[in-house]
């Protein structure tokens, strides 16, 4: 799945922190310079379009990477193959 090019959720996560960074600026009085985080937007939207026309699979990639299961720790061998915790 893509919007305008670039890959779903990292284009969502690029919107979210740009949304973000406006409210934080109309917040603390700069209201002036709202069009920096929207500039800051459309310079990151184009990086992912580039990033994906070489990886497209970049999405699944840490989408996936997210899903693994931690590691476990405090594991004792045992007699075998086996591991007992």
């Amino acid at each position: 799945m893509q919007v305008f090019f670039a890959p779903f959720y990292l284009t969502i996560l690029n919107i979210t922190a740009g949304v973000l960074a406006m409210c934080i600026m109309l917040l603390f009085g700069f209201g002036g310079y709202i069009w920096i985080p929207i500039i800051l937007i459309i310079a990151v939207h184009i990086v992912l379009i580039i990033i994906s026309r070489y990886e497209p699979h970049i999405d699944n990639i840490l989408t996936a990477r997210t899903m693994v299961p931690a590691k476990t720790k405090n594991i004792i061998k045992e007699a075998g193959s086996k591991y007992g915790a």
